[in-house]
């Protein structure tokens, strides 16, 4: 499966999640960061929303796996048909090692989880989650 050219990072920050939408056809302009409330379950989906009415359809989530396992982001991404790309820990881990994550800001690091789709040869190592197929089968041929 192909990377849509907008992709948003998520990554846990101070005061809730930072979620940055990243262009990867547009040389990675990252757009400026959105906080979402870790307080409120309902911040997550409003933010699905935004993005959905701002940006339109053709965007994936990207999440480091710890995080979704946690946390009901992708869950709510999933079940609004937004494909989802958990990145695993050893490639978190050499993210942080090499890209000074532990130190970096969190809307930098959500950021760099989006660009990660751009980069062909670390996509195999990210786990793909589709949403289920909608589609109505016709009873009649």
């Amino acid at each position: 499966m192909s990377a849509a050219p907008l992709a948003c990072g998520v990554w846990p920050g101070r005061k809730g999640l930072v979620a940055v939408l990243v262009d990867n056809y547009d040389d990675g302009f990252a757009h400026p960061p959105m906080l979402v409330s870790t307080r409120c379950r309902e911040s997550r989906w409003a933010l699905l929303e935004h993005i959905d009415n701002t940006e339109g359809l053709d965007w994936q989530l990207v999440i480091p796996d710890w995080l979704a396992r946690i946390d009901t982001m992708a869950e709510l991404a999933v079940a609004r048909g937004i494909v989802v790309w958990l990145v695993p820990p050893p490639v978190t881990d050499a993210l942080r090692l090499l890209g000074r994550m532990g130190t970096l800001p969190a809307h930098r690091c959500a950021a760099a989880l989006a660009r990660l789709l751009a980069v062909p040869l670390l996509r195999p190592y990210l786990r793909c989650v589709r949403p289920a197929d909608r589609r109505q089968l016709s009873l009649f041929s």
